[in-house]
């Protein structure tokens, strides 16, 4: 229990940070390479959200 609230302290400070770095950022190669492995991050997390969410059809199959 205590350590899902240090987990949960840890990521809104973690996600104040960041926002903060970003804003102060101006290095363009560094911020498109953030956002491509953010985007890599999400299509990820989709490819997984998509195969739990998969609905197997049944009665297409062939059994010998």
């Amino acid at each position: 229990m205590i350590q899902r609230l240090i987990q949960k302290i840890e990521s809104k400070i973690l996600t104040k940070l960041f926002t903060r770095w970003v804003a102060n950022e101006w290095d363009m190669e560094l911020l498109q390479m953030t956002g491509g492995l953010i985007s890599a991050r999400e299509s990820e997390i989709q490819s997984f959200i998509d195969v739990t969410n998969r609905r197997e059809i049944y009665g297409f199959k062939r059994y010998n």
